[in-house]
């Protein structure tokens, strides 16, 4: 999940595909089954054609997760772009800065 909303908030601004290099997940707490969490992600800087992203998963106000990710742009021929109009995940909220989702883990 920290990767598919750090994956959106890389390429929120440009609308390029990226493809995620790195990721490191730090599990602050279990994540609660049946209890909605929220992922909010932001972008810490850009070098070109890599983005450098950062995400948190709360639990109310427990911190379940963090994550440190980069990303990097593809340069991709028309024929292999994603239609971006239908989203992987649903009920995203997109800001130019963050990227928030609320979801909830059923066992």
């Amino acid at each position: 999940m920290l990767d598919e909303i750090m994956g959106m908030q890389a390429t929120i601004t440009d609308q390029k595909l990226a493809r995620t290099a790195y990721l490191k997940v730090d599990f602050r707490s279990p994540v609660p089954i049946d209890v909605p969490v929220q992922v909010t992600s932001w972008r810490e800087g850009r070098d070109g054609r890599k983005h450098f992203v950062r995400a948190e998963m709360w639990a109310g106000e427990t911190l379940c997760a963090e994550g440190d990710a980069l990303f990097v742009e593809l340069a991709l021929a028309p024929s292999q772009r994603r239609d971006r109009s239908r989203p992987l995940i649903s009920n995203v909220r997109v800001k130019s800065t963050h990227c928030t989702v609320g979801v909830k883990l059923l066992t």
